[in-house]
Parts: C-alpha cells; structure tokens; sequence
C-alpha cells in the first residue's frame, strides 16, 4: 500500500471516530436536557396548579369582603333607625310629663307607661350597643380580610411571575434540544461516510 492510501485511511479513521465520539456526546446532551425538560414541565404543572389556588381564593375573599361592606352598611342603616325610635320614645316622655302635670289622676298609668317607655330605651340602646360593636367587628374582619387579599395578590403575581419564567425555559430548552438532535443527526450521518465510496465520499465531503 502506498504511503497517500495509508495516510488516507489513517485520516479517514481519525474522523470516523472524532464523528463517533461527538455523536455519543450529543446523545448524551439530549437525554440530560430532556431529563431537565420534563422537570421543569413537572414545575410548570405545580406553578399553573397553585395560581389558580390563589385565583380561587382571591375571587372568594373578594365576595367576602363585599358581603362585610353591604353588612357594615345594613347595620349604619340600622343605627339611624335606632336613633330616630329613641327620639322619637324621648318626645313621648315629655308629652307624658305634660300630662302627669296636668292630669295627677292618671299619674299611676302614666307612670306604668312611663316605666315602660324607659325600658325601650334601655332595650334600644342596649341594641345599638351590640349593633356598634358588630359594626367594630366587621370593620376588623375587613380590615384582616383586605390583608389577606393583598397577601394572595403578591403570591399570585409572584407564581405567575416564576409561571412566565419556567415557561420561556422550556421554550429555550426545547429549542436547544431540537437543535441538538439535529446535530447528532449531522454526526451520524458524518461516521456513516466513512464506510462508504472514497470517490463518494471526497465528493460529499467536497460539499460538506
């Protein structure tokens, strides 16, 4: 044998196994990235699941707020009233003092009812009490409820924000995965010249 045709041969080995080694590392490439891949889908379907969690609770503690302020609302509504019965049970004590001044033989029945109308007040005040303290409550509920809805706004933007971020990953790395897989593609297709024609081979290489 000539010493061109074992320099050819030798040269021709050297690039049948640099093709080789290069083929066996792009495959080793491909299967850690789609091992990363189908982590960071498992990370996308945790992400997608707690956001809408958080949408959830968002939509409910809004509804709640709002039940809280129409309540908060019913019960001012009810204070107003509560105020103009007092006045108004006030008024008829005074036209009853008129009338025990002028009238002293009705002064036991109009004591008695007297007696009553002042039990009223104290029925209704009581009642005005509780309705205040109800309305501290509710305005507290609201207040801790408001919180907590702030507090689930940062988290949903914070997923949704880590949601975009894994998402634009996956996309980068199926990108580079298919590359990947082309280029091994290119690599086999470069070992398997070497066992071909030489004449077919100078001429593919030619254009390589």
């Amino acid at each position: 044998m000539k010493k061109y045709d074992i320099a050819q041969t030798n040269a021709n080995d050297d690039k049948k196994k640099y093709y080789g080694v290069k083929y066996m590392e792009t495959m080793d490439n491909v299967v850690s990235e789609t091992r990363d891949l189908k982590k960071l889908r498992k990370i996308e379907e945790d992400l997608s699941s707690r956001f809408e969690q958080y949408d959830a609770l968002k939509t409910n503690l809004k509804m709640i707020i709002s039940k809280l302020d129409v309540e908060a609302q019913n019960i001012k509504n009810a204070i107003e009233e509560n105020h103009e019965a007092v006045g108004d049970i006030k008024s008829k004590i005074k036209m009853l003092m008129n009338e025990i001044t002028e009238m002293l033989k009705k002064l036991h029945s109009a004591k008695t009812q007297l007696g009553d109308y002042r039990e009223q007040i104290k029925m209704h005040e009581k009642r005005e009490q509780k309705l205040s303290r109800d309305a501290k409550k509710n305005v507290v509920k609201s207040e801790i409820n408001c919180k907590k809805l702030e507090e689930f706004e940062h988290l949903s933007k914070h997923t949704e924000s880590a949601l975009h971020g894994v998402r634009h990953k996956i996309s980068a790395l199926e990108d580079k995965i298919g590359r990947g897989k082309t280029e091994k593609t290119f690599y086999k297709m470069k070992s398997k010249r070497q066992n071909e024609n030489p004449q077919v081979r100078l001429f593919l290489d030619h254009y390589d």
